[in-house]
Formats: C-alpha cells, structure tokens, sequence
C-alpha cells in the first residue's frame, strides 16, 4: 500500500463520525464561499480560516491520547469550539444565492397563520415572565453540554459520538437551510421589534450581551436554538426519560421563548421543531447500525457441561 493512501485510511478510520460531519461542512462552505465569492464579503478569510480549521482538526485527530483525564476529554470536545465561528460567518454565506432577504414571506404567512396573536407578543410588559423566559431561551446553552457530559462519563464513548454527530449534523443542516432561505429575526428587520426595549433582570441582560458578540443576519429560519435543543433533548429522552420529563416544561417555554424574546418569528420557531422531530426519527434508523457495530452486547459468562 503507497504510504500516502495507508496515511488515508489511517484518518479516515481515526475520525470520529462528528469530526467527519464538521470537515464535510467546512470542506463543501469553503468550496461554496470561492464558487460565490462575487456576493460574499469577506469570502477570503472564510476560505482561509476554513483551511486552517481543517488542518488542525486533522492534526489534533492524529495525536494519540491513551489514558483518561483532562487532555482525553478536550480531544473529544474541542469540536464544538467552532459553532460560535461558523454561526458568526452566516451574516455573509446567507447573501450568497440571494441579494435580499425573505422574511417579508414569513411575516405574511405568520400573519395569516396567527394574527394578533403575534403581533401582541412584540409588546411583553411583565418583567418577571421576560425574565423566566430569558432563563428559557438560555437553557440551550446548559442543556447540551450537560446532556453531552452525562452520557461521556456514565455510557459509551460510541453513543458519545453518536449524540456529538447528531448534534453536529443538525446544525450544520439550519446553516444551509439559512443560505438557501435567508430570513432575518425580528430583532434585524421589524422596527418594532427591538429585544433591548425588553425589561428584565440577569438573564435578559445575560443574553442581549451573548446576541451583541454572537447573532447573525439572516439565519432565522429554521431555528437552530430550537432544533438543536430538542435533538439533545431527545438524546436525553433515550438515556434518562424521567429527567426528560422533569426538562419538558423548560422546552417548551424555550420553544416560545426564541419569539417572544424577538429574535425569531413564531413559524421559525415550529419549523426548528419540526426539524428536530424530522432528523431524529431519521439519526435513529440511520445510525442503528452503527451503534449496533460498536456497542456489542455483553457475551454469556462460559458455562461448564454439555448443552442440553
């Protein structure tokens, strides 16, 4: 075998499945970025840093950890590092296809699906149910890496993987939704609709500072706060129903949270839902096999005697 297909098979095999979802991703962006760079601000820099993002994943994948401990766990988790980068750069992958945004169709199909209904949600006056529901839409960012640590340190490594692949995937599926249907949230586009006229305590302030450093223009529709949220919910649903349960209420009101906060329309909101339902019940026929070949069942303890 030549040495460079041996050094091939070597990475390809050492991949974890999540590490092969973000290079794929990063692989056909930066692709995407130089094919329409004519419309892409900056599309130099997202080519560039792409490269380098891939070559260092590369080269942290061939670093050979053995024992547990802290270096073993950054190994494994390094990965979501990117999320916050890749998000910020979709304020520029989103004009790529299209010179305009589309939200004026969002806006006339939740018109015609909820009315006033909506529009009475721009104007929220209860400090304190503002407040619960920051503290909702917040509860992504403790959910998923609180999901994430449990079932690396209590389960298998492999369904580790497969939760990481899940929840990388599902992203990175929003991300392309967000180019091909590029639709700013209210807080960019409805005059009405400023999140920082809301009035609240710590966890409003705590999330209009997030919005400040990480929001980006047109990449509302689907919401990823909510799909990715209920994927590792439903993770969580598999491994420990009953904290699921005790979850739930916390769910929901991030679901509504993400427009009544006004940083997305309500059918952003139910399409990020339906997402998650969607690639969930798909992850769990597609990656059976997988998770069938790594964790094999225990084998029966040897037994003395002939077999009746």
């Amino acid at each position: 075998m030549k040495p460079m297909q041996k050094y091939y098979d070597q990475i390809r095999t050492q991949l974890s499945l999540y590490e092969k979802s973000v290079l794929t991703y990063l692989g056909i962006s930066a692709a995407f970025a130089l094919m329409f760079h004519q419309n892409i601000e900056k599309w130099d820099y997202i080519v560039g840093y792409h490269f380098a993002l891939i070559t260092s994943i590369l080269a942290i994948n061939a670093i050979r950890i053995d024992e547990k401990g802290w270096l073993r766990f950054l190994k494994n988790w390094y990965i979501f590092l990117v999320f916050p980068v890749l998000f910020k750069e979709l304020t520029f992958l989103s004009q790529a296809l299209f010179p305009y945004y589309l939200e004026p169709l969002i806006v006339s199909s939740e018109e015609r699906l909820f009315g006033l209904f909506a529009k009475y949600l721009f104007q929220p006056e209860n400090k304190w149910l503002t407040e619960l529901m920051a503290f909702s839409y917040s509860f992504y960012y403790f959910l998923v890496p609180l999901v994430g640590i449990y079932i690396y340190r209590k389960r298998s490594f492999s369904e580790f993987e497969i939760f990481a692949f899940r929840f990388c995937t599902t992203m990175f599926i929003c991300y392309g939704l967000f180019v091909l249907i590029p639709v700013r949230g209210p807080h960019h586009s409805v005059l009405a609709a400023d999140p920082n006229a809301l009035e609240g305590y710590f966890f409003l302030k705590l999330i209009h500072w997030m919005q400040s450093y990480g929001s980006a223009v047109g990449a509302a529709f689907p919401s990823s706060h909510v799909a990715a949220t209920w994927i590792a919910a439903f993770s969580l649903k598999r491994v420990r129903p009953e904290w699921y349960r005790l979850a739930l209420p916390f769910l929901i009101l991030l679901t509504i949270s993400v427009f009544y906060l006004r940083y997305h329309y309500i059918v952003d909101a139910i399409a990020g839902y339906a997402l998650a339902l969607v690639l969930d019940r798909y992850f769990e026929r597609k990656l059976q096999p997988h998770a069938e070949m790594v964790i094999k069942p225990a084998l029966p303890k040897a037994t003395s005697g002939v077999k009746p």
